[in-house]
């Protein structure tokens, strides 16, 4: 690709994300499927409700492999929250 003439190396791509913001839409996303899955769980075969549980667990994961402070510690807490709130509802299938 070109950009003003010069080409352009996936390496190059920067959105401006700071890692602040990509870990809260990251803790904001565990909740969007715990959501999801209060919303679907009468309605779908309980293997989708896992798929919820399972993709907030590779998130919870990642940011255990994160040193985190202050505020966002709070945002691992809260995807750690997510993950036990989705773990309940699989059981309940």
């Amino acid at each position: 690709d070109m950009i003003f003439g010069q080409k352009k190396s996936p390496a190059d791509t920067h959105i401006g994300l700071e890692p602040e913001h990509i870990i809260g839409g990251i803790a904001a996303a565990t909740g969007e499927l715990v959501r999801k899955a209060i919303t679907d769980a009468p309605n779908v075969p309980l293997t989708r409700i896992e798929e919820y549980r399972d993709a907030a667990r590779e998130a919870v994961e990642l940011l255990t492999a994160t040193t985190l402070f202050g505020k966002l510690r709070g945002k691992y807490d809260e995807a750690e929250r997510n993950l036990k709130k989705l773990e309940e509802i699989s059981k309940r299938g």
